[in-house]
């Protein structure tokens, strides 16, 4: 067994797999009571390779692009699809 540093599948006693590195997380807050885009990173989506349940982790330390930034909608429309954290 390698060593026991990645996430593990509580169901399938398995460790997760990487299956896709580099999606990106979008971090979600509330403006004004509308939910509303704060923060990308750069992330891993992992999987269990029994049972397929997913997680998302290995982040990256900082953001790559904050809300208060002036070109943050046009970075968020780049990205295309992300996984959203509310």
């Amino acid at each position: 067994m390698s060593s026991p540093i990645r996430p593990i599948c509580v169901k399938c006693q398995k460790e997760y797999k990487v299956e896709k590195q580099g999606v990106t997380t979008e971090l979600m807050t509330t403006f004004s009571g509308k939910p509303a885009s704060f923060k990308l990173y750069d992330s891993d989506l992992w999987e269990c390779p029994v049972c397929g349940h997913q997680i998302i982790g290995g982040f990256g330390q900082r953001p790559f692009a904050q809300h208060f930034e002036e070109n943050y909608e046009e970075i968020l429309k780049k990205v295309g699809e992300t996984y959203k954290c509310y």
